[in-house]
């Protein structure tokens, strides 16, 4: 949803720069379904939406996963599998020696055949330890979380959305920093008062919790799948968001990595194309 013509026509020339990507004109791929709508039609279709809202733009592909119930279910998984989870456990030491590394850290050491650093920004301190570079840009989003309440939003949006437990999460901001993870005020009062323009009624909800985090995201936006040239067997990568790319980082590069190398085809996210020259 779009809360003035300006975001619609922002949102609107967005979907059409997805649609024209390279190779989605190509055979069997199928077309980005999406519809705009218009203020009458959004009204339509979601009753209590606020009456400045300009319109919106509906696609039958977007979705949403309930966080809580996504991190709960992917340790159930680690569970089955048979997989070791060793939380708090920060890696100072990254070391590499008779074809294995080690890992160590404040009392504590592991080795392994192969690694792949997927620390979000940590990444940026993790990867030099085996040859590699993730750069990434400063960028820290806050999220208001409030109590449970009768369903009324079936769809997700950019910035709100209803879990099937009732709470509404609200987040869009985006800040030039890393500095602290403590939620701004000012930046708090902003979403509140967009959720409640979106949706009026929320404005007897009661927000229950309110944090701030640090996005993943390379200088261009794209995400960075790597192995290392000095020493192979260590992976990086580093992408936002990685709940929409889950199917390509389940299904596809665990086999890559079994197999010690990425496909061809993961090339041009190989961090080396940060480093072209400025004359080039």
């Amino acid at each position: 949803m779009r809360l003035t013509p300006t975001e619609l026509e922002r949102g609107i020339a967005s979907m059409a720069k997805l649609a024209g990507q390279p190779g989605m004109d190509a055979e069997g791929t199928p077309p980005l379904e999406y519809e705009i709508l218009d203020q009458a039609e959004t009204r339509r279709r979601l009753p209590l939406v606020g009456e400045t809202v300009a319109g919106a733009i509906f696609s039958p592909l977007d979705g949403h996963a309930n966080p809580l119930r996504l991190f709960a279910g992917f340790h159930k998984a680690l569970q089955q599998r048979g997989v070791h989870y060793l939380p708090h456990r920060k890696t100072t030491a990254i070391r590499h020696r008779a074809g294995a590394f080690e890992l160590a850290g404040d009392g504590w050491r592991l080795g392994a055949g192969k690694i792949v650093l997927a620390a979000g920004i940590g990444n940026t301190a993790l990867a030099p330890m085996v040859g590699l570079n993730v750069p990434l840009s400063p960028s820290r989003g806050q999220i208001i979380v409030t109590e449970r309440l009768k369903p009324f939003l079936s769809h997700a949006t950019g910035y709100l959305r209803q879990t099937d437990e009732g709470s509404v999460l609200i987040g869009e901001s985006k800040e030039a920093t890393i500095d602290h993870q403590r939620p701004r005020g000012p930046i708090t009062a902003v979403l509140a008062e967009r959720a409640l323009r979106t949706f009026p009624l929320l404005r007897e909800a009661k927000a229950v919790r309110i944090w701030a985090a640090f996005r993943v995201v390379t200088p261009d936006g794209y995400p960075i799948y790597e192995q290392s040239e000095r020493f192979p067997g260590a992976f990086a990568f580093a992408c936002h968001s990685g709940v929409t790319l889950a199917a390509n980082h389940a299904l596809v590069l665990p086999r890559q990595i079994s197999a010690g190398a990425l496909s061809e085809d993961l090339s041009v996210f190989h961090s080396r194309r940060f480093h072209v020259p400025a004359a080039v």
